[in-house]
């Protein structure tokens, strides 16, 4: 009977030495049950309405345009209460509708108010357009003198357009003749001050070019007549 269970006991642990092993192998080798915090990630779900981004995009846009285009209607406001402000608030908004409003402004103006126009707009630098240089030699048709004349040089130059500024000398030249304090010397040296006030694109512009040999040809007559 001893022989017997000793037997039974070998046998026991030869089956679980070799039964173990086989279980921790195949235990490495299962999936791991436990769940990663990964695999409990919320997932983000979309409406089906709601919006692109292509479409937020084009929202965002529209509502810029229309704040920009509320801001313009304001300045033009300004403009049609004569509001000279509305001039440096325009230039914001390009050079159109900065002509825009310089156009509203200078035909509300009386003489007296475009004197204060024209004061506001020398002393700002801000830029002036045909209409204005118009007003400006209507208002002044009777030019008392020298100042006047250089004032008008001045604000064609502001204009930032070689074809105004040569325009002005032509008439410039004109008037000079008229008056006694003022020399074609004069008129020659502030003509050429003034071109510098121009853009570089309007210098070498066909129209600057124009000037320049209209400037070259009044240099010359001027230097003959010494």
């Amino acid at each position: 009977m001893l022989v017997f269970l000793t037997i039974l006991f070998l046998i026991t642990a030869v089956a679980a030495a070799v039964t173990i092993p086989i279980y921790l192998r195949r235990q490495k080798t299962l999936p791991s049950t436990v769940e990663t915090p990964a695999q409990f990630q919320t997932i983000q779900y979309q409406s089906i309405f709601a919006p692109s981004e292509e479409e937020i995009r084009a929202q965002q846009a529209e509502d810029e345009a229309g704040l920009r285009e509320m801001l313009r209607q304001k300045i033009l406001a300004k403009a049609e209460t004569s509001d000279f402000t509305a001039l440096i608030e325009a230039k914001d908004y390009g050079d159109e509708f900065y002509e825009l409003v310089l156009k509203e402004l200078v035909f509300r103006c009386d003489a007296e108010r475009f004197a204060a126009l024209s004061s506001f707009i020398d002393e700002n630098k801000l830029r002036t357009n045909a209409e204005f240089i118009e007003r400006f030699q209507a208002f002044g048709e009777n030019f008392a003198g020298k100042k006047d004349l250089i004032r008008l040089l001045h604000f064609a130059a502001l204009s930032g357009s070689a074809e105004i500024f040569a325009a002005t000398v032509e008439t410039a030249i004109k008037i000079s003749r008229g008056l006694k304090d003022f020399t074609q010397t004069d008129l020659f040296q502030l003509a050429e001050s003034e071109f510098w006030l121009l853009p570089q694109t309007e210098k070498a512009s066909g129209a600057g070019f124009v000037l320049k040999q209209k400037l070259a040809k009044l240099r010359s007559e001027f230097q003959e007549k010494r």
